[in-house]
């Protein structure tokens, strides 16, 4: 890695803070929503996914792109259900690769079998969002897009 570069990425955006903060700041938002009303063994457990991801904006749902719609979904038709397949993706006592797999998978059988051929939308990007929102210090919020082309451009990231 080219420190250097590193360097002036940070300087620039050191520059641009204002408007970085503008932009983004919808993000913190959203962990604090998250982090403020989130309950696992919440009683209503729908309402409770529906009220700790309400500030979530574009991170779950834009364009042609509905993860969090899939997950209310889902989450009114089989709560219990959705509330495992989250105790399991939350479950730090094994390995991400496996849960982030687990859970884009159970969610798919989930949904299939509530929706049978609608998308479920639980790609990576949606899964890392789940996961960030919960644990805000390990993960990150990332664009699989954006990360390539930064990689592309000056910065070289390991594609493993």
């Amino acid at each position: 890695m080219n420190r250097q570069i590193v360097k002036s990425y940070i300087e620039e955006y050191k520059r641009n803070f204002d408007q970085v903060h503008d932009q983004e700041i919808y993000k913190w938002k959203a962990i604090k929503q998250f982090q403020d009303n989130f309950d696992i063994n919440s009683a209503n457990f729908y309402n409770n996914l529906d009220i700790s991801l309400s500030k979530t904006e574009n991170l779950l749902d834009s364009g042609q792109y509905f993860p969090k719609r899939m997950l209310l979904k889902n989450a009114k038709q089989s709560p219990e259900r959705i509330r495992d397949i989250f105790k399991t993706l939350y479950d730090e006592n094994f390995d991400i690769l496996e849960r982030v797999k687990n859970f884009r998978t159970d969610f798919k059988n989930l949904n299939t079998a509530n929706f049978n051929d609608l998308n479920d939308y639980q790609y990576h990007r949606a899964v890392l969002v789940y996961l960030t929102l919960n644990y805000p210090e390990r993960y990150s919020f990332y664009k699989y897009q954006m990360l390539r082309l930064c990689g592309k451009s000056r910065i070289h990231l390991p594609t493993n």
